[in-house]
This record gives structure tokens, sequence and C-alpha cells, in this order.
């Protein structure tokens, strides 16, 4: 059953509305509260089609390829031998996957309150067909969800094209705010640090201090006062290195809180100076994304554009001022180029940089 086809399904019953495939089971998701017996029975097949997969990974054929038609059809004849086969299936989980997949079954067959029909029209066998889609969704939905929480895998490199327009992408305060020039070459530059600080803007704006999104390194944040929300959490007031004899695991157990809550620290690390006075292992952290200077395609030749200041702060300054003059310096167009990458083993062995995050940042910004 893909998705086109119970769209399909869907659609036509939507259109052609019977009682044997009511609109409580023609929902764009899993509807858990109907107890509409041939869309419960399509949910079960799927829990059981779960189990046979969880039961032999790698399996090249289901009861899905063998049942499927046949237990839409005639659940009578099906369904009690594929509840015997699910209990040699169980028989290989470890516990905690056991308990999980009785549960759902007792919970499927409990709303069975009546014996299985010996044979389904064809718009009941539309509900199940629907029943065993809405479940197998579901059932994947987690899946992904719980593989793009796990750290990467794999080594990422990757390259951010960005360009610049009537703007300064990255002033330089030894020359006047001029944008960064190579002076051998005239083409443009913009510092690695530079473009960690767009990005932490970025998340900052769009995530608004979501949890695991938080921006540890802030213009006029001190940065104990987030160091001590560690402490706070972990109940550890005093001497840092009497507590780190306490509890020989206190590097770690901050080390994690930290990369869990901060975004920034989980992707270009950090030095936290609380924790590094404090002799603790965790106070650097080096983080699995690395930047190199953006370099701007071309030469560029940044101009000087004068502005003025009509704004007066006192009454004083209303009598004796003018309007002021000041200078600033803009690229008329520029085309950058940066390269970075993504380092697996740190991102497993150190701050936990999951997939769903380089999803995240891997949009246009």
């Amino acid at each position: 059953m893909t998705r086109g086809r119970a769209a399909i399904l869907k659609a036509y019953y939507l259109r052609n509305q019977t009682p044997a495939c009511p609109k409580e089971v023609l929902t764009v998701e899993l509807n858990e509260n109907s107890s509409y017996l041939p869309y419960v029975l399509g949910r079960l097949f799927s829990v059981l089609e779960g189990l046979q997969n969880a039961a032999n990974p790698g399996i090249n054929s289901t009861i899905k390829d063998k049942y499927f038609n046949s237990a839409a059809a005639t659940p009578a004849t099906i369904f009690p031998l594929l509840l015997n086969l699910s209990e040699k299936h169980l028989r290989k989980l470890g516990t905690a996957q056991k308990v999980y997949y009785s549960k759902q079954i007792g919970g499927l067959v409990k709303r069975i309150q009546e014996t299985y029909p010996a044979r389904m029209t064809l718009p009941e066998q539309g509900a199940f067909q629907l029943g065993y889609y809405h479940q197998t969704q579901k059932r994947y939905t987690k899946r992904r969800k719980s593989k793009m929480s796990e750290p990467i895998q794999n080594r990422y490199d990757f390259v951010i094209l960005f360009d610049v327009e009537n703007g300064n992408p990255n002033g330089d305060p030894d020359a006047g705010n001029m944008p960064r020039i190579d002076p051998e070459s005239g083409y443009g530059i913009v510092t690695d640090v530079c473009l960690k600080r767009k990005i932490r803007n970025y998340v900052e704006t769009v995530k608004e201090d979501t949890p695991g999104y938080r921006i540890y390194i802030k213009d006029q944040v001190p940065l104990n006062r987030s160091d001590n929300e560690a402490l706070t959490y972990l109940g550890v007031t005093g001497d840092l290195k009497a507590a780190k004899k306490a509890d020989p695991q206190l590097d770690v157990k901050i080390r994690d809180f930290m990369c869990q809550n901060f975004f920034d620290i989980r992707a270009f690390g950090a030095v936290m100076t609380t924790f590094v006075k404090g002799a603790l292992n965790c106070g650097q952290v080096r983080g699995p994304v690395q930047l190199s200077f953006a370099r701007s395609v071309d030469p560029i030749v940044p101009q000087e554009v004068t502005i003025t200041r009509v704004a007066i702060t006192t009454e004083k300054d209303a009598e004796g001022k003018g309007t002021e003059m000041g200078r600033k310096y803009i690229v008329p167009y520029g085309l950058y180029r940066a390269e970075g990458y993504i380092s697996a083993n740190l991102a497993r062995k150190t701050t936990g940089f999951p997939r769903r995050i380089w999803n995240f940042c891997g949009k246009p910004f």
C-alpha cells in the first residue's frame, strides 16, 4: 500500500460515501480512536509486520507479501495464523521490544469485540488498507525521528555560497571597518568567526530559544551565566575540584548538558572558562563543524559612501550642532565561497551533533 494508492482510496470513498468505509477512517493520518473493525484489522496487520521485521532484521519477504490480500478479504482464516506466528517472533526479541509489541498487539486485539469477519466487502477492504497504511506510516515516522536524533555517522564536506549586494559582509576594525580584502589579490574575505556569528544569529532568530537550539556565545551576555545553569541542574555548589572528586563523571555530565542545550557548543564547540578554571576536562569542547574563511569568487572593489546624521541627542547639541557627516563602506556586489566539514567522529564521541540539525542548517539562510 503506497501513499498514492491510499490517496486514491480516500478520494474515492470521500466522493462515494458508504457505511462500509466511514469518514472516521478517511483521515490524513492515523486515527487511533477508531474502533471500526476493518480499520483496526489493517492496523493490526501492520503491527504484526513490524514485529516480524524486528524479529528477523533484513528479511527478504514479509507477511505482507504472502498474506495481505487474503487478510483483507478473509480475516477469519488468516489472522489466527498470524497471531500464532507472532508468538514465535516475540520470543526472539529483547525484553523492551517484547513489551512494546505485546502492548500494541494487545491494545488492538481488545478493540475486536466480535469474531473475525469471514469475508469483507470491497469498501471494508478499503478501510483495512487505509488502516494498514496509516499504522505503517506512523511506524516509519517514528523510525525517521529516532534516526534524525542520532549523531551523524558519516563525514560531510560542504560548500557555502552567498552573495553580497551593497553591503559590508565583514568589516575590518583595523582598517576603519572596510570590507576585508586580501591586499595581494584583491579578493574579498569573510572570516570563519564571522560566518559562525551569522549562523548563530540565524538559529537564534528562527528557533527563538527552543530547547536544544539556545545560543551560548551572545553579545553582552556573560558566559558564566550559562555555565552556572549546568551546575545548578546537576546540584553542584562550592568548589568544583571537590565536586569532581566526589563524582568522577562530573566532566561528562556537564559537557552533555551544555551540548544538549546550546546549539553552538554542539556544532562549533566552545571554551567554557568557568569549567577550565575549575580544572574540569569539559572546559574545552571541540565541535564537529569546522568552517574555512570565505573568499570572493572574483576580486571586489569596495566603495566609500558618505552619510549624514541629522538626529540630535540633547537640547545643548541642538544649539551648537548642524548636520554631521560620516562614512561607510560597501561592496557593490560579491559572490563568496566557503568550505567546511562535519566530523562524524567528534559528533559521535563529543557533542552528539545529530542529523536533524544538519538538515535544518542545510536550508538556505
